[in-house]
């Protein structure tokens, strides 16, 4: 469900902005402007969706799950998008089938839950910030709580079960910042009408953490 598209950009220092959604929409504005300030930027989307649905491909119609699609290359032009060798996914677990024909059409990285539990969180982080070579290239995490398991975030719309847990979040955040090259993140779809209290608060546990390694 659509919360809100407004969003609010907070600068931390002087190189990061946090950007509160929000509906998962948001980065339609906030990545391009990442874009046209690091041309080179590379993008991490933790979520239970791709968001990579076009108009026509998309059974909901909902508009938080075209993001990437229309930020990105798969889109059809590439100036001032995402290029989606740049990109990889995490917690990804339902995927629609026009979706999953534009990840293999571009070899779009999915590291999945399983994969974190096979590997432990650790060695899944150092893969990909090989990957994307964040050691020298920019790179804006875009996080959607809903990539978290529906247990710990019920105060959110769109739930999808065995999800990542808050630790495997953290821990991408902490590693990726430790790179010196975190210049930008989303953090969207916490809906406080959503649930009772006890969910909501549950759902802030849950948040809150993150939030601490970037704030």
């Amino acid at each position: 469900a659509v919360v809100s598209t407004q969003s609010t950009g907070v600068m931390v220092g002087e190189d990061m902005v946090v950007n509160l959604g929000g509906d998962h929409s948001i980065p339609m504005m906030t990545i391009p402007h990442m874009v046209r300030k690091y041309p080179d930027l590379r993008v991490i989307w933790i979520d239970a969706h791709a968001d990579i649905n076009s108009v026509e491909t998309s059974p909901s119609g909902n508009f938080h799950g075209m993001p990437v699609y229309f930020l990105s290359n798969a889109s059809g032009s590439e100036e001032g998008k995402v290029n989606l060798t740049n990109l990889v996914y995490v917690g990804v677990r339902e995927i629609d089938a026009g979706e999953e024909a534009l990840l293999e059409k571009f070899s779009v990285r999915n590291y999945t839950k399983s994969e974190i539990n096979e590997w432990g969180i650790q060695a899944v982080v150092q893969d990909l910030i090989q990957r994307l070579n964040l050691e020298e290239h920019p790179v804006h995490i875009s996080f959607d709580i809903d990539g978290i398991d529906p247990t710990l975030t019920p105060s959110t719309g769109t739930k999808v079960p065995n999800g990542l847990s808050v630790e495997d979040v953290v821990t991408i955040f902490k590693e990726v910042r430790k790179t010196g090259n975190l210049v930008s993140c989303d953090i969207v779809e916490f809906n406080p009408l959503i649930g009772s209290e006890v969910d909501v608060e549950t759902t802030l546990s849950s948040i809150v953490p993150v939030l601490k390694t970037i704030l």
